[in-house]
């Protein structure tokens, strides 16, 4: 047998491998010292939420399981209307951003979810999808995650008139 599959490994455990070969009068000198982390892609977030927070819209998720290596980055997708497809949202949503891997939330301003390419219209709903990216590569697409709708923030009033 030249091939050896170990199981039961933890995530991001390092394991020290030596081989060593055999025939029939004995066993041979170890071979150097292999060393393995047991990592490998991450997994999606579970949950993706929205929220409209005055005039924008806040996307957040779970913690995903990073599966050994920390998570470096993510890519936020939103649903374009009238459609199935989803969009990268890369605007106000920068995946590698700091502050946005280690809150998983970012704010897109209502406004840019309305022009193209997402051309949303009041009264629909916002959903998103996110990746997670770790040094082994990306996750599948979490499942879609909505509540928030498209809605007109009122300008401010004009032309007070005080009636004392």
């Amino acid at each position: 047998m030249t091939t050896y599959t170990a199981t039961g490994l933890n995530a991001g455990t390092t394991y020290e491998f030596k081989v060593e070969a055999r025939n029939s009068f004995d066993f041979s000198s170890p071979s150097e010292v292999l060393s393995l982390k047991a990592s490998w892609f991450p997994e999606p977030p579970t949950t993706v939420t929205t929220n409209n927070v005055d005039a924008n819209v806040e996307i957040s998720w779970s913690d995903p399981v990073s599966n050994g290596e920390p998570i470096t980055a993510y890519r936020i997708y939103i649903q374009e209307s009238g459609s199935a497809t989803y969009i990268e949202e890369t605007v106000d949503c920068i995946g590698n951003d700091v502050t946005l891997v280690s809150s998983r939330a970012c704010s897109i301003a209502i406004a840019t979810l309305k022009a193209a390419p997402y051309s949303l219209a009041q009264g629909e709903s916002i959903s998103a999808k996110v990746i997670s990216i770790n040094v082994y590569g990306e996750s599948a697409l979490s499942d879609a995650g909505s509540g928030a709708v498209i809605q007109n923030i009122p300008d401010a009033p004009i032309n007070l008139v005080n009636d004392l």
